[in-house]
């Protein structure tokens, strides 16, 4: 298939663009190609899809450093109790390599 898409079709893909369908549902609910798509979308200015919505943090689980990663993931700032979960996991890490380089010390 070529990657020219008729009037029409462009219409279709700027609309389920904006509704937040990806490029492979957009090219198979019009069943045309992927490029079709992207060449299309590039021609109505369209860059980019708008994410999945995600579901807030479980604050029952906050305090630990996966869920700071989750936080950091989510371009979010990390709550407090995330905070202080990845310091302390920071320093505990911290910790076991000094504890380990202090051992190869006293071997030598």
């Amino acid at each position: 298939m070529s990657a020219e898409a008729s009037a029409g079709q462009e219409r279709r893909i700027v609309e389920l663009s904006g509704s937040g369908f990806t490029i492979g549902e957009i090219a198979a609910e019009l069943n045309v190609s992927r490029s079709t798509v992207k060449a299309a979308r590039k021609r109505q200015g369209i860059v980019g899809l708008p994410g999945p919505k995600k579901e807030p943090l479980d604050w029952v689980k906050c305090g630990s450093e996966a869920q700071y990663q989750a936080h950091r993931r989510r371009g979010e700032t990390p709550c407090v109790a995330c905070r202080v979960g990845m310091r302390i996991a920071s320093n505990e890490r911290k910790k076991r390599r000094r504890k380990t380089w202090d051992t190869k010390e006293e071997s030598k």
